[in-house]
C-alpha cells in the first residue's frame, strides 16, 4: 500500500492502518457479533430477544403453534397456526406476558395482539 493510499484510509477510517496488520486475524462471526447491535433498529434488537426466550417463556405446545412476528411500543404481535389457538392463547395471554416480561432484559411488553396465519 502506498502512503498517500495509507493517508487517505486513514482519513476515512479514522485509524492507524499500519497497526491495523499487526493485529490477529478475526472471525467473521466476531466481527457481525461487534457490528450488527450498532446497525439494527432498537425494535430489531428487541426481536432477537424475545426470539431467544420465546419457547422457555411460552412453553413447547404454544411455541410451536405461534410465532412472534413484530414488536413495537410494548406491543408483540404474535402469528398463531388458527383461530382455535388464538382464543385458548388469549386466556393465556397475561400469564405468557408476564413470563416474556420476567425473563426479558430491556424489553417490556405490555400487549400481545394474534393473528391467524402459517407458522413455519
Amino acid at each position: 500500500m502506498s502512503n498517500k493510499y495509507r493517508k487517505e484510509m486513514r482519513y476515512h477510517l479514522g485509524r492507524d492502518l499500519r497497526k491495523e496488520s499487526t493485529l490477529a486475524p478475526r472471525s467473521v462471526g466476531d466481527i457481525l457479533n461487534r457490528l450488527l447491535p450498532k446497525m439494527r433498529p432498537k425494535q430489531n434488537q428487541a426481536m432477537d430477544q424475545i426470539w431467544s426466550c420465546w419457547k422457555d417463556a411460552v412453553g413447547p405446545f404454544i411455541a410451536d403453534s405461534a410465532k412472534p412476528q413484530a414488536y413495537k411500543d410494548g406491543v408483540l404481535i404474535v402469528r398463531v397456526a388458527s383461530s382455535s389457538h388464538m382464543m385458548q392463547f388469549r386466556f393465556l395471554e397475561a400469564e405468557m406476558i408476564k413470563n416474556l416480561n420476567a425473563i426479558l432484559d430491556s424489553v417490556q411488553i405490555r400487549k400481545i395482539n394474534m393473528k391467524v396465519g402459517r407458522v413455519d
